[in-house]
C-alpha cells in the first residue's frame, strides 16, 4: 500500500510540474477582473478545472499503476521474491558465466523460498530457476518493453491532457478579458461621471 501511495504522489507531482509557469499565472490573472478586483466565481471556476484535471489524470495512471502493483505483488508472493530480484540485478554482469557465478546466493535463497515457502520439490525448483536462466533475454525484454510502452502511453495521455488544460486556462482568460472590456464600457456609458459601479461577480 505504501509504494501505491508514493506512486500517487509521484504521479500529482508530474501532472502539477506538468503545467507551464505561464499558465500558472494566467490561473491567477483569470481570477481577477480588469480592474484588479478579485471574482471569487472565477477563482472558483480556476479551482473547479484544475481539480477535474488532477482527478482525470490520476484516474488514468492509477489502473496503470494497480496493475503493475498487482503483477508484481502476484510475481513476488509465488515465484520471485522482491529482494532477490533487486540482488540479481544489482550483481549484473556483461559475462553470463562470471553473472551465474555471482548468482549462486541468490539461487540457494531463491530455491529455498519455492521448496519452503511454497511447497516446491527440489527439482522443480532446478528446473524452473534452468528455465527462468535460459529465457533471461525474453524475460528482460519483455519486461523492459512492457514498462517503456506503458509509460509512453501514459506520458501521451498526460501531454494531451495537460494541453486541453492549459487551452481552457487561456481561452477563459480571453473571454473574461473581454467581458471586462465591454462591461467598463457600459460602466463608462451608463455612468459618464466616473462614479463606477459595483462589481459583478464575473
Amino acid at each position: 500500500m505504501a509504494y501505491v501511495l508514493l506512486f500517487l504522489i509521484f504521479g500529482l507531482t508530474i501532472i502539477v510540474l506538468s503545467i507551464p509557469v505561464d499558465c500558472w499565472r494566467a490561473v491567477r490573472q483569470n481570477c481577477r477582473r480588469q480592474n484588479g478586483s478579485f471574482s471569487r466565481g472565477r477563482a472558483t471556476r480556476e479551482l473547479k478545472q484544475f481539480s477535474d484535471h488532477v482527478l482525470t489524470l490520476t484516474a488514468l495512471g492509477v489502473p496503470m499503476v494497480l496493475a503493475c502493483f498487482a503483477l508484481g505483488t502476484l510475481v513476488a508472493s509465488y515465484w520471485l521474491p522482491t529482494e532477490l530480484i533487486i540482488e540479481a540485478v544489482i550483481s549484473f554482469q556483461l559475462n553470463p558465466i562470471e553473472w551465474k557465478s555471482d548468482l549462486a546466493d541468490v539461487r540457494a535463497a531463491h530455491t529455498q523460498f519455492l521448496v519452503v515457502d511454497q511447497g516446491w520439490s527440489n527439482e522443480q525448483a532446478i528446473a524452473f530457476q534452468k528455465g527462468l536462466w535460459h529465457a533471461r533475454l525474453s524475460v528482460i525484454l519483455i519486461t523492459c518493453g512492457s514498462l517503456v510502452i506503458g509509460l509512453m502511453v501514459l506520458m501521451k495521455l498526460y501531454a494531451t491532457g495537460t494541453a486541453t488544460f492549459v487551452w481552457g486556462i487561456r481561452m477563459r482568460r480571453k473571454v473574461y478579458a473581454s467581458r471586462d472590456v465591454e462591461r467598463m464600457k457600459w460602466a463608462a456609458g451608463a455612468n459618464p461621471v466616473g462614479k463606477p459601479k459595483a462589481a459583478t461577480e464575473l
